[in-house]
């Protein structure tokens, strides 16, 4: 008990000293939660009693509010790999920008970096862009249940498919209603006899080569195989969410593994670190929102085509 007492002791003076070594970042957080829940608008990055509030980012340091400067091992959670305010993508992005950004229309760069995408990744026949992974997971789920017509997807406990595709503990509250059939990771028998037992409802199965936020935790190659193997063997579309995970070799873990997914999701790692998502895959599945088809998916987003994508990861003018 006099360890317990000890260490809440120590806990409330480490945090003393914190709120007191910060009072801008305080006073900022103060006045964020006037208008925003808990000051704060991305839930992953709060930390109490408040977060520090950071002002700028130049390679691999971080200067907060308070003039502390940190060198940056999170790595914006291993997206920023480029580091903060890297010259030759800050420099494409200004090059972009004198041109305008949003044109409402095709742009000459986008075909560039759908090219060097369905390039790095031979399973990725088309592709498609949006603006987050949660928003490409979403919508290679929805692409499934449209051309299964089945509704239920095969996901596995703590997954992180984005911000309303959460599985830390079951299925979230904020989860679209799919039918989620929760399986557990690494467990290649059980997921086998799940896909074989669900088959009939099952629109996809979708899986993090990587299981990132629950801890970082390495798909078992075996287990890997299976539920491709698995989902082939009962026709059952295979997502592999590589959100995290593209950058691990140069066409994804699905490369390093020699494992070939039916779609695959991408984030902004590979549109230079902006928002960024793309899924993209099998011709004939991806085919359907090819809007000259008279049974195409429509598929919008303001920002799809932002030419800032194409030119932030390095796309030549064409």
């Amino acid at each position: 008990m006099a360890a317990v007492t000890d260490l809440v002791a120590r806990l409330a003076d480490a945090e003393k000293r914190y709120v007191a070594a910060n009072p801008e970042s305080h006073r900022l957080h103060e006045r964020r939660s006037r208008f925003m829940p808990g000051g704060n608008t991305r839930t992953t990055i709060h930390q109490p009693p408040f977060p520090l509030t950071i002002v700028r980012g130049e390679g691999a340091r971080l200067t907060d509010a308070d003039g502390h400067a940190y060198v940056d091992f999170l790595g914006e959670y291993t997206a920023g790999l480029y580091g903060h305010s890297n010259p030759v993508i800050v420099r494409a992005i200004r090059d972009a920008l004198e041109d305008g950004f949003v044109l409402g229309a095709p742009n000459r760069h986008e075909a560039a970096l759908a090219e060097a995408i369905c390039t790095r990744f031979p399973s990725i026949e088309l592709v498609r862009f949006c603006n987050s992974g949660t928003e490409a997971n979403l919508l290679a789920l929805s692409l499934c249940r449209a051309v299964t017509g089945r509704s239920a997807v095969l996901v596995f406990a703590g997954a992180y498919h984005g911000g309303i595709l959460l599985f830390a503990h079951g299925s979230s509250a904020l989860n679209p209603p799919f039918g989620w059939v929760v399986g557990e990771y690494n467990d290649a028998t059980a997921a086998a006899r799940l896909i074989e037992q669900c088959a009939p409802e099952l629109a996809a199965v979708i899986v993090e080569p990587l299981q990132g936020a629950a801890g970082v935790i390495p798909g078992e190659s075996t287990f890997l195989r299976t539920v491709r193997e698995s989902t082939t063997a009962h026709d059952v579309p295979l997502v592999f969410d590589e959100v995290m995970t593209s950058r691990l070799a140069p066409g994804g873990m699905q490369q390093a593994l020699g494992i070939e997914p039916d779609l695959t999701t991408l984030a902004k790692f590979v549109g230079g670190g902006l928002a960024f998502g793309a899924f993209g895959g099998r011709r004939d599945l991806m085919g359907r929102f090819d809007p000259s088809r008279p049974d195409a998916l429509q598929h919008g987003g303001t920002s799809n085509n932002d030419v800032l994508l194409g030119r932030a990861t390095g796309s030549p003018r064409t």
